[in-house]
């Protein structure tokens, strides 16, 4: 599947949602086994001068991860933890990809990868652990 995935009941997502006018308008698509996402970044989501803000590095690789184990397991993906280790400052206006891969599912939690890099050069990366909640998906 490349084409880009939207989950149910995440429309107003700040990262991904399409409903979101002031949000990311991330998409992302299917790559084989992983997830891959381009896009910049302008200077609204800059901490200092010129230099994309850590926090939302980490919205966006958080969402890459979700959408990943949406599209692996359905349901509803919570985030139980994300660590972020930031290597090199993002500027604003560079084109960046994110690509997550799933590492390993054990009975409901499943923990994922992701990078963030501009060019060749890995500027972030995050692990993080989810569990799938599949009783709350129609309630909204």
């Amino acid at each position: 599947m490349n084409q880009a995935s939207v989950i149910p009941t995440h429309g107003a997502c700040f990262a991904c949602g399409r409903q979101n006018e002031t949000g990311l308008g991330l998409v992302f698509k299917t790559v084989g086994d992983r997830i891959r996402c381009r896009t910049t970044l302008d200077s609204k989501y800059q901490g200092y001068d010129g230099i994309v803000h850590g926090g939302i590095l980490a919205s966006i690789a958080d969402a890459a991860m979700v959408n990943l184990v949406y599209r692996r397991h359905g349901g509803r993906p919570l985030t139980c933890s994300l660590e972020m280790r930031y290597r090199t400052p993002i500027s604003v206006g560079d084109e960046i990809i994110v690509e997550a891969a799933v590492l390993w599912t054990r009975h409901r939690i499943t923990w994922a990868s992701c990078r963030i890099t501009v060019g060749e050069r890995v500027c972030a990366e995050a692990t993080a652990s989810f569990k799938v909640d599949f009783k709350q998906v129609n309630d909204d």
